[in-house]
């Protein structure tokens, strides 16, 4: 059965053994119902005569607890599509666990995987020290050299929103245990003050449980990061901007905090169970203005969502037709076979990091943003986290930019790259070998094409 049918079920259960507890009050003082559920005197009671005013008062009461069971009843029913699938497969598409670094159907391995394979493979393919012009250089400088740091910081970014995602999601876990617990010891309450109750729930009045609503960001940052430590390793290098994120550190309520329901009549257990909601709801509200909190802060913080390093700096140090790659330090080595001629050796390494290489990594940075487009926090879930919704769209949503800009970028790069090596000077027997390598260079399928790379044939 589903979540929504236990807890149905058992509301259904409380209401009836709720109005049962409180017509068996009413016996107990002479009273019951006619045929057409008209509260009135007993005739074989022991005070067959009361007043007509005493009658009236009585009704009068049994429409409040009546009112006041109904209320009840519809306070449970707003938590009946309660549910932690949709934060499941939000969690499971972000991928910002450690073991989803491989995981390049995820935003998390995507960005992974484009820094380290693809970025860092220019990184090391190009042989810097053999290209003397200014434009070498400050590529370098500007954008290859910078480019894990910010890969890294978007990494924690997709890290701290998977903790949130996972904190929803234990929220709804931790959050549908309590509500059926909170309905079985109603039910138990009631039946305890009736004495012809056929209840056989093993709770019983008073009886003890905890609430599975606390500590619930500490528990998903646990599940998420402790796995595989914090840091994030690129290129080799351990890299702890995976710590950035303030929810790594958070404060929260670590009383589990008894969850009891009791009371002497029918409407002291309406009003035991209502108070116990309310402590259920209080619950569900830290732990929104936790995650409110610390959002609000890292959306602020120059170190996570503000950083000036989250997406490069708009100068890639070359520009489209620039010439400063024309000047190369090394020169062909007389009896060098073509194929390993120096000068060839350099100049495809431009192409092959401006047809194959960088393209296969904004192809990854789309794809990233393509999955971000769909994290979408169910409307009926909101009720969940309302304070802290707003501002994961807008983390989200910020992440969306950044990953739009640096595709964007190293697409323009990566056109820069094949003008530079177009614009250099070739010899007639260079620049047909290069033509015959070019011809072997495999550019990726298309930005449209998800979870397609491609390298040399």
């Amino acid at each position: 059965m589903s979540f929504k049918e236990v807890l149905r079920e058992k509301v259904h259960e409380l209401k009836g053994e709720a109005l049962d507890a409180y017509a068996a009050e009413l016996e107990r003082r002479g009273l019951g119902f006619d045929a057409d559920g008209e509260l009135l005197s007993l005739p074989d009671s022991s005070y067959p005569g009361y007043a007509l005013e005493y009658i009236q008062a009585e009704r009068d009461a049994y429409r409040r607890f009546t009112q006041s069971l109904d209320e009840l009843v519809t306070r449970f029913e707003g938590y009946y599509e309660l549910s932690p699938h949709p934060f499941t497969v939000m969690r499971d598409k972000l991928g910002g666990r450690h073991e989803d670094e491989g995981h390049s159907w995820t935003p998390y391995g995507k960005v992974h995987r484009a820094a380290d394979q693809w970025v860092g493979d220019v990184k090391v393919m190009i042989d810097w020290e053999d290209w003397a012009g200014d434009g070498a250089a400050a590529f370098l400088l500007t954008f290859i050299a910078p480019f894990e740091t910010a890969a890294a910081q978007q990494m924690a970014c997709l890290r701290e929103l998977t903790v949130i995602t996972e904190s929803y999601r234990q929220a709804a876990l931790k959050g549908q245990k309590d509500l059926i617990n909170i309905a079985r010891l109603g039910i138990a309450a009631f039946a305890a003050i009736n004495p012809t109750s056929a209840n056989t729930d093993p709770a019983a009045p008073g009886w003890g449980n905890t609430f599975s609503l606390f500590s619930i960001v500490l528990s998903a940052v646990g599940l998420t990061i402790a796995t595989g430590g914090a840091d994030i390793v690129i290129g080799g290098t351990s890299l702890a901007f995976s710590t950035v994120s303030t929810l790594m550190s958070v404060t929260e309520e670590t009383d589990p905090g008894q969850m009891v329901v009791t009371g002497a009549t029918a409407q002291d257990v309406v009003l035991s169970t209502w108070d116990a909601l309310t402590e259920f709801d209080r619950r569900l509200a830290d732990n929104d203005d936790v995650i409110r909190g610390a959002l609000d802060t890292d959306l602020n913080s120059t170190t996570c969502y503000a950083s000036p390093t989250l997406a490069r700096e708009p100068n890639p140090g070359i520009t489209i037709g620039d010439d400063t790659f024309r000047t190369m330090s090394v020169q062909s080595v007389p009896g060098t076979p073509i194929g390993r001629d120096k000068v060839v050796v350099s100049i495809m390494e431009l192409y092959r990091a401006g047809y194959v290489d960088l393209p296969n990594a904004a192809d990854l940075y789309q794809q990233a943003r393509d999955v971000l487009y769909q994290l979408e926090i169910p409307f009926d879930q909101t009720f969940l986290a309302p304070t802290s919704y707003p501002l994961f769209n807008t983390a989200r949503d910020r992440l969306r930019d950044v990953f739009t800009y640096v595709e964007n970028d190293l697409r323009y790069v990566a056109t820069a790259l094949i003008e530079a090596a177009d614009c250099y000077h070739l010899t007639d027997e260079q620049g047909a070998e290069v033509i015959r390598q070019k011809d072997l260079l495999v550019p990726p399928a298309g930005p449209h094409v998800p979870g397609i790379v491609s390298g040399i044939s």
